[in-house]
């Protein structure tokens, strides 16, 4: 019998493509949004996550086994200027389905951020290490973490940065270097601000893997290699045989109008390896 998952933010980057991947193995149902889309072999609903009863008579009749909480406010400047709504949605759902995790038995999964940190003296941060936020949306995340970690010592937080296809109405960093570089547009990259981002494609398998091992806690999931924006962009320049000189160099202090963010996002995937028993992850 196929275990029952609920993904939230089924019409986001991440939450479709878990849908889509995990749709033939197990029992897939995706909360959307108000925008609808086609997700054959996907049941999907759409209540307020809020709504009490609702949940309640969702939760009751479905009897998911594993909740995956995709959505979230994740535009930095967004978060600043509605932190209201950025705490509600990026903190309230995290700790709402965390805390009836027990009561429902089922396996809560959130994914988490690597803009959690502010200073740039490691090289790669582990999850043990002290996290600082440097803004509104960093202080979301590291929130959300405290609450998942208190109310179900069983759910699992996954720090990572993803990147790959996104759809007409939310283009992802990869997409907007993409649709630049085919348009013959000059773009300019950070070339102090480094990550380890990992492919859509390979998140979602590593999830799935992740899933079957159960495992708790918090678990940093990305590539080995630290690169930063720019060099990012003359990858993907690189692979989709672009023009790489149309691509330029900047620093994160030349934007004075950006909200603060941290230059080092670089995730140590250590323990992500030897859980997959893997010596490297590229």
């Amino acid at each position: 019998m196929k275990k029952r998952v609920f993904i939230l933010g089924s019409s986001g980057l991440l939450g479709r493509n878990l849908c889509l991947y995990l749709k033939d193995s197990h029992d897939v149902i995706g909360h959307i949004n108000k925008r609808s889309f086609y997700l054959n072999g996907v049941k999907k609903v759409n209540f307020n996550l809020f709504n009490k009863n609702k949940l309640s008579e969702f939760i009751n009749k479905y009897k998911p086994s594993i909740v995956i909480n995709a959505t979230g406010i994740t535009n930095v400047e967004e978060c600043e200027n509605n932190k209201k709504k950025a705490f509600k949605i990026n903190v309230g759902i995290n700790n709402l389905f965390s805390l009836i995790s027990i009561k429902y038995n089922f396996k809560f999964i959130s994914i988490s951020s690597d803009h959690l940190y502010s200073y740039n003296s490691k090289n790669k941060f582990s999850e043990t290490d002290l996290t600082h936020p440097i803004n509104y949306y960093a202080y979301t995340k590291i929130q959300s973490e405290k609450f998942i970690l208190k109310n179900s010592k069983n759910s699992l937080i996954l720090r990572t940065n993803f990147f790959g296809e996104g759809f007409h109405y939310r283009k992802s960093f990869s997409d907007e270097i993409i649709e630049k570089l085919n348009n013959g547009e000059k773009l300019f990259l950070f070339k102090d601000v480094f990550f380890n981002p990992i492919l859509i494609s390979e998140l979602t398998k590593v999830i799935m893997i992740l899933i079957k091992k159960d495992i708790k806690g918090i678990l940093n999931v990305g590539t080995d290699e630290k690169i930063s924006k720019y060099t990012f962009g003359l990858l993907i320049a690189k692979t989709l045989n672009f023009n790489p000189k149309l691509i330029f160099p900047i620093s994160l202090n030349s934007k004075k109008n950006l909200k603060k963010r941290p230059r080092n996002m670089t995730l140590s995937n250590l323990i992500f390896k030897k859980i997959l028993k893997i010596k490297n992850f590229r």
